[in-house]
């Protein structure tokens, strides 16, 4: 809570769940490295770290108490390092915070390129860039393209949005530090960006795979979740398979060390929700229970109902029902 996570004023350590005053029951909840957004009744609320206005621009350094950002109407958060997005009606986004290599300034370019009726439902962000998931199933992603994580086949950088080539059926979106994977229709995975340890479940090592590419052994997924340098997916079974890096135990306590490919967290069954942050993975199950492994340490706390459930660098947060 020094940069006030918990909205407290006093900053430190909570242990167990803290209930954050202030907003109407939350229906989303997004955590960036040290900042939180939620979407409550429709609007943005955001709190934490503000040294860039990722929080709101203007405001304190560190904002200990929710603030409503002017989003009405938002369906979709996205947060990055210093930075924070919105997905509005009539396909448009928002962002505020740091427009290191453009992407504040590219969000206003998305809504008038999009053919008419088609709308923004997911977004995803990595530390530089930013993905827009749409209703007919492509991809428009913008910003920082160091490690190909626009997945254009390049490694410029580009503020204007532009669709990903040969994505179709896009249900989902997540983003780790340098690297983007969306979830299909058909239930499988497409990874593209940095693979140095193995981000994007092909089984090997490369630097950069600028183009998507299919994550292996991977069927029925229905959500996909990025850590920093590692990714899982949930079965419709509600079982979890993670791959990447796994050097601080996040992709579970059966698999130190780094994978290429999926692995089965033979541990992990009945999860309805999946998350993933700086160093962790965090799960939610059909009993409310929160778990997690990694960086941050397996809370075990239970909540009536999980709407929605977020990780940041050292803190967690859910939507409960």
């Amino acid at each position: 809570n020094y940069e006030g996570q918990l909205a407290h004023p006093e900053a430190g350590f909570a242990s167990g769940p803290v209930q954050i005053p202030g907003i109407p029951v939350a229906d989303r909840v997004q955590n960036g490295h040290l900042h939180i957004c939620a979407i409550a009744s429709e609007q943005v609320f955001c709190w934490g770290s503000n040294d860039q206005g990722q929080v709101l621009p203007g405001a304190e350094t560190n904002v200990r108490s929710p603030r409503r950002v002017p989003a009405a109407g938002a369906r979709a958060l996205a947060l990055g390092l210093a930075r924070s997005c919105a997905a509005l009606p009539g396909g448009r986004v928002v962002c505020w915070g740091s427009d290191v290599h453009g992407v504040v300034s590219g969000a206003g370019r998305l809504a008038g390129s999009l053919p008419a009726g088609v709308s923004v439902e997911h977004l995803a962000s990595t530390e530089v860039s930013v993905c827009a998931g749409l209703s007919d199933g492509t991809i428009r992603c913008w910003g920082g393209n160091g490690h190909g994580q626009l997945g254009d086949g390049g490694f410029g950088d580009r503020s204007t949005p532009a669709p990903v080539p040969g994505v179709s059926g896009a249900t989902g979106l997540a983003a780790g530090f340098a690297h983007t994977c969306a979830q299909r229709d058909d239930d499988t995975v497409l990874c593209w960006g940095s693979d140095s340890l193995g981000q994007l479940g092909r089984g090997g090592r490369a630097e950069s795979t600028p183009v998507p590419v299919e994550v292996l052994s991977v069927t029925n997924a229905v959500q996909v979740r990025n850590a920093v340098t590692s990714s899982c997916t949930l079965s419709s079974t509600g079982r979890l398979w993670c791959w990447g890096r796994g050097m601080f135990g996040q992709l579970g306590p059966s698999h130190a060390g780094t994978h290429g490919l999926p692995e089965l967290l033979p541990e992990v069954a009945g999860v309805t929700a999946l998350a993933g942050s700086y160093l962790s993975i965090c799960t939610g199950d059909s009993s409310g229970r929160v778990r997690c492994w990694g960086n941050d340490f397996d809370t075990g706390s239970i909540f009536s109902g999980i709407k929605d459930l977020a990780c940041g660098h050292a803190h967690t947060c859910v939507a409960d029902g």
